[in-house]
């Protein structure tokens, strides 16, 4: 069938042929950069849901601490009684555990948001 082809025909028909391959490579490149787009924004948002995780369990260990001190305190002055401060000396570590609290509260608040990813469109 070759043989009834021209020289001329031969050559368009092969740059036709070129031409079909170089779209479907292109078609191909431009499937596989939005995989590995795709792939590059799941890396983040597993790495922001990590770490914000981490965070949020370093916050709550604070906290932790911050209420052993003042419960070990309330523990060992509980038998006491003269003036306030000497009454209530746990009273600071009081005050310092709620305050750590507030923070730290805050803190996790705002390591949720930015952990949080985006709903994608059409995704419920």
């Amino acid at each position: 069938m070759s043989s009834d082809l021209t020289k001329k025909q031969q050559d368009e028909l092969k740059k036709e042929v070129e031409k079909q391959v170089e779209q479907q490579v292109q078609k191909e490149k431009i499937k596989l950069r939005k995989r590995v787009l795709q792939g590059g924004s799941a890396f983040g948002s597993e790495f922001k849901k990590h770490t914000s995780t981490a965070i949020m369990a370093g916050f709550g260990f604070i906290i932790a601490l911050s209420w052993k001190d003042l419960i070990t305190k309330l523990a060992k002055n509980f038998h006491k009684t003269s003036e306030l401060l000497e009454k209530y000396p746990y009273l600071a570590d009081l005050y310092t555990a709620i305050i750590v609290t507030a923070i730290s509260v805050i803190g996790i608040m705002f390591i949720s948001k930015w952990a949080k990813t985006p709903d994608k469109p059409g995704k419920k």
